[in-house]
């Protein structure tokens, strides 16, 4: 189970690079409306991934969710998000699925989350806003990658 769940954030870490990669190479560099919200919206996939992973790891919340990360600094983010993962999945056990994170969410409300049900978000968040990055990019007439899971699977395995 735990090895479906770390390649679920391969995925995830893959199709958020396919954008990353998509942006910096077509993206106007004059500040624009739909430019600067597309930076938003990947910036909010890479922070909330920091954010969750900081609470499964009883970590204090430093990052809000929107912060904006300079576009520049994507790919930097992206690969320490990966590593962060990477190195929780590798001592991450079965017995510790359902184990509850207790948080406070950002305006300070406390919570109890399951790691489950914590990295289940994680990984329909990060494909909701690749959604609405696709279709700001589409009215840019910026072709969008293919990132359907079965093209990561074709590639990867």
């Amino acid at each position: 189970m735990i090895a479906t769940i770390s390649r679920t954030f391969q995925y995830e870490f893959w199709a958020t690079s396919q954008y990353i990669n998509i942006v910096n190479q077509n993206l106007p560099t004059t500040e624009s409306i739909k430019s600067d919200k597309i930076l938003s919206l990947l910036t909010h996939i890479l922070v909330a991934q920091r954010i969750w992973m900081n609470r499964m790891n009883g970590i204090e919340q430093t990052f809000e969710p929107w912060t904006i990360i300079d576009s520049s600094k994507l790919e930097e983010w992206l690969m320490e998000n990966r590593r962060l993962f990477t190195d929780f999945f590798s001592r991450f056990t079965v017995s510790q699925i359902h184990n509850l994170v207790t948080y406070k969410n950002s305006t300070g409300k406390e919570f109890q989350t399951s790691n489950i049900d914590i990295l289940t978000q994680l990984s329909h968040h990060g494909a909701y806003h690749r959604g609405q990055v696709s279709i700001l990019l589409k009215e840019l007439e910026i072709v969008i990658p293919p990132t359907d899971y079965i093209y990561f699977v074709r590639q990867n395995f």
